[in-house]
C-alpha cells in the first residue's frame, strides 16, 4: 500500500493539514522566529525545508501505522510504508487541463467546442460552444452524448422544448441549433441558471428562443404550474432516483405526439425506470446503452 501526501513548500504561507494535527502556524515568515506545532511537537527553525517535510512525513508515517492502519484493519500486513519526496513544478492546475482538451464530436451533426478554444477545421459539424468546467454538460458523459444523438433524430423545426435538469444548458443549445422554436431550461441549482443562460448566448442563442430558470418540478407546485404547458420534446438527463418521481409529473408536460427523452440512467437501474414510466402512462419508444448508461424515450399511451 502506497500514500500520496501532498505537502506545499515549506517557504511559502500555504500550511500543510494533516487529519491528526492539533493545529498548524505559518511557516518561515520572512526570517522571523518560526514554530510549527505538529502532532504535539514543536520544530525549531534550524532545520532546512527537507528536513521538516522528512520528519513530518515520518510522524505521519507512525501516526497511520498506529491509529489508522493497523487499528483499522488488524492482522494485516501494509508493508514497510516508506516514504519518498518529490518535487512537482508550480503551475496552474485549474487552467493546465485546458492545453489538452480536444473538440468533441458528438453524433453526425455535432462538435462540442470550449469557449477558449479556435478550431480551424469544423469537419463539417455544427459548433457547440461552451464555458466548460462549471456545471454539469460538457458532452463528454455518455448519457448527455446519447440525449444529443436522440435530439438529432426527434427535432424537424420548431419544436418547443423542456429541460428539465438543465445544468449547463447543452441540450438545450442542442435542440435550438437543430431548429427547435423555443427551449426553457429548469435547474434546482441557481448557478445553473446563469450559466445555462451564459452558454446559450455564447451560440448567440437570446432570451426570444431560450428560458432559464432555477426550480424543482416535483416539490415546487407552483414551479409546476408556471411551466405548464404542452411541449414537444421534454429531456431529462439527471439520475435515476429523480426520473422515477419526475415520471409522475411529466405527462402533464406532454401532448398526443410530444416524446419524453430521459438518460442518466444506470443499466442496473433501467427496469425501475421503465416500470416508473408505465405506470404513469407512457408507453417506451426507445432505449439506448452506451457504456454502464442507459437512454430512453417515451410518449404518451395512445388511447
Amino acid at each position: 500500500m502506497s500514500f500520496q501526501i501532498p505537502v506545499y513548500p515549506y517557504l511559502s504561507e500555504k500550511p500543510f493539514h494533516s487529519p491528526y494535527s492539533r493545529s498548524v502556524l505559518l511557516p518561515f515568515e520572512r526570517g522571523r522566529q518560526f514554530r510549527r506545532k505538529f502532532f504535539g511537537r514543536i520544530f525549531p527553525r534550524k532545520r532546512s525545508a527537507s528536513e521538516y517535510v522528512f520528519r513530518s512525513l515520518s510522524v505521519y508515517r507512525g501516526k497511520v501505522r498506529s491509529v489508522y492502519v493497523y487499528s483499522s484493519y488488524p492482522g494485516c500486513d501494509f508493508g514497510p510504508l516508506t516514504l519518498s519526496l518529490e518535487n512537482v513544478p508550480d503551475e496552474d492546475w485549474e487552467t493546465s487541463w485546458m492545453r489538452s482538451y480536444r473538440p468533441l464530436p458528438v453524433g453526425e451533426r455535432f462538435l462540442v467546442v470550449p469557449q477558449w478554444m479556435t478550431v480551424a477545421d469544423m469537419q463539417g459539424r455544427l459548433p457547440v460552444i461552451l464555458d466548460l468546467g462549471l456545471t454539469f454538460g460538457t458532452g463528454e458523459h455518455a448519457s448527455t452524448q446519447m440525449c444529443m444523438r436522440e435530439l438529432e433524430r426527434a427535432i424537424q423545426g420548431g419544436e418547443q422544448v423542456l429541460d428539465l435538469g438543465s445544468g449547463s444548458g447543452i441540450l438545450s443549445i442542442t435542440a435550438l441549433l437543430l431548429g427547435a422554436s423555443h427551449a426553457t431550461g429548469v435547474d434546482i441549482d441557481p448557478k445553473a441558471e446563469d450559466i445555462a443562460r451564459q452558454n446559450a448566448a455564447i451560440n448567440q442563442i437570446f432570451a426570444d428562443r431560450f428560458t432559464a430558470v432555477t426550480g424543482d418540478v416535483i416539490g415546487d407546485k407552483a414551479m409546476m404550474e408556471s411551466l405548464k404547458g404542452h411541449y414537444d420534446v421534454v429531456l431529462a438527463n439527471i439520475v435515476a432516483d429523480v426520473i422515477i418521481p419526475l415520471s409522475r409529473v411529466v405527462p402533464e408536460f406532454l401532448q398526443e405526439d410530444s416524446i419524453f427523452i430521459c438518460s442518466g440512467i444506470l443499466n442496473t437501474r433501467l427496469p425501475e425506470v421503465l416500470d416508473a414510466l408505465e405506470k404513469n402512462g407512457l408507453q417506451i419508444l426507445s432505449t439506448e446503452q452506451q457504456e454502464d448508461w442507459c437512454r430512453v424515450t417515451a410518449a404518451l399511451l395512445e388511447t
